[in-house]
C-alpha cells in the first residue's frame, strides 16, 4: 500500500516519553550528554535522513539536559536565520548554555556565500563562554553553499550519522511505536510486520500510520487482513 497523505495522520507529539533509543542513535545521544557538560566549547553536527527521529532526539535531549541543570535552548534552523538577521540573538552566553538547532540545514542552505558574519560571531561568542552547539540536519554539510568561514566552524566539532536500528530491535520498536498510536499488537502480528517492513524507523512509522488510518477508516480491529492491506 502507498503511504497515506500526512495531513490525515494524527502525528505523535514531540515529547520526551515518545523518544525511542535504539542502537543507531544510543552512542550519539550519550556523547551529546557528555559534551554538553564539558568545561569547554563544543559543537556537534548530527545528520540523519528525513523521518529518522531527529526532532524527537532534539526534544528529548533538551529535556534531559534541563534535568541535569544545564540551560538548553531548542530552536529551528529557520528561527536561527531570523534571529541572526534581526540581531534578536544578542545574548550573554554561559558555559551551561546549550544551543540545539533542529533542521539546521534550513539555515545553512539559506546562507549565501560571503554572508557568514553573524553565524561566525555567534559561534565565537559561544566559544569564549564555553557554551555548546548541537546541530541536527537532513542534509550533508558538504552540500551547503555557505563559505569556508561557516564550514570550518562546523568541522571543528564532532560529526555523527544516525543509523538504522539493528534487526533484533525491529520487533520491540514496532511494539512501542504501535502503542504510541493506540494500537496493541500481539507477538504474532509484530512478527508478521517484521518480515514485511524494511529495517528503518521511517518505514515502521509509515506502515503503522497506514494501520492506524485503515483501522479508523473501516472501523475494523487490527487483524491480519487489515495488516496485509497496510503493508
Amino acid at each position: 500500500m502507498n503511504q497515506i497523505p500526512l495531513n490525515i495522520i494524527n502525528r505523535i507529539p514531540y515529547k520526551r516519553e515518545n523518544f525511542i533509543l535504539h542502537s543507531g542513535i544510543t552512542d550519539i545521544y550519550e556523547i551529546c550528554l557528555q559534551l554538553s557538560e564539558a568545561d569547554k566549547f563544543q559543537i556537534a553536527y548530527i545528520e540523519g535522513a528525513l523521518r529518522t527521529g531527529k526532532t524527537h532526539f532534539a526534544v528529548a535531549l533538551t529535556h534531559d539536559l534541563s534535568v541535569k541543570g544545564l540551560f538548553p535552548r531548542l530552536i529551528s534552523g529557520s528561527e536561527l536565520l531570523k534571529k541572526l538577521n534581526t540581531k534578536e540573538f544578542d545574548h550573554k552566553w554561559d558555559k551551561n548554555d546549550v544551543l540545539i538547532v533542529d533542521d539546521s540545514d534550513h539555515f545553512f542552505l539559506a546562507i549565501d556565500s560571503g554572508a557568514s558574519g553573524s553565524f561566525v560571531d555567534l559561534i565565537e561568542s559561544m566559544r569564549t563562554a564555553k557554551s555548546k552547539v548541537i546541530l541536527f540536519s537532513s542534509v550533508s554539510k558538504n552540500e551547503f553553499p555557505c563559505d569556508e568561514h561557516i564550514l570550518s566552524r562546523i568541522n571543528q566539532g564532532a560529526g555523527f550519522l544516525i543509523k538504522p536500528p539493528d534487526s533484533e530491535e525491529i520487533n520491540p520498536l514496532i511494539d512501542v511505536m504501535a502503542r504510541q498510536r493506540g494500537i496493541s499488537l500481539s507477538e504474532n502480528k509484530r512478527e508478521y510486520l517484521v518480515k514485511r517492513i524494511p529495517r528503518s524507523v521511517e518505514e515502521i512509522e509509515k506502515k503503522l500510520d497506514n494501520v492506524s488510518y485503515l483501522s479508523q477508516l473501516f472501523g475494523e480491529k487490527v487483524k491480519f487482513p487489515l495488516l496485509a492491506k497496510s503493508v
